[in-house]
């Protein structure tokens, strides 16, 4: 009789030990991050680096139509993984936007830039300012002639 409930006793013993560790495997949420904040390309293009890194598979998201990518998904990369852009020749004004890439539900964006081969944002203010005073003065000049 004492051999059974010695043995009673060390099974449960052996259930109680083997309930407090750990079952199945944790849940481990989602991260993703860009180690830069912005890309600038000049108006003749090239290509820029970034380095990104998850802890699960990511995947490119959305971004801009002038901006290629050399991966567009991945798995985990604890070290990082380095991503190249590049942009084409950009003949027209400055342009930007955003490259977004996502794991799981979290999402990291890095800007990207580029300088226009035309006028910039300033000079085409400064044009602007010009047109509107030299509309500015013909009106007055037929509004009140001084001749």
């Amino acid at each position: 009789m004492k051999i059974w409930k010695l043995a009673a006793c060390l099974i449960l013993m052996l259930m109680a030990l083997s309930s407090c560790g750990e079952s199945g495997s944790k849940d481990v949420l989602p991260e993703i991050t860009i180690m830069q904040d912005e890309v600038r390309f000049e108006s003749a293009g090239g290509s820029q680096t970034i380095t990104l890194k998850a802890n699960d598979s990511w995947s490119f998201a959305k971004g801009v139509a002038w901006v290629t990518l050399s991966q567009i998904s991945g798995g985990a990369t604890k070290d990082g993984v380095t991503l190249t852009l590049v942009a084409g020749l950009n003949t027209g004004y400055e342009r930007q936007g955003e490259m977004t890439f996502k794991c799981g539900s979290r999402t990291a964006s890095v800007k990207v830039y580029q300088a226009g081969a035309g006028s910039s944002s300033e000079e085409i203010i400064e044009l602007m300012k010009e047109s509107v005073l030299s509309v500015f003065i013909s009106l007055i000049f037929k509004v009140h002639p001084f001749c």
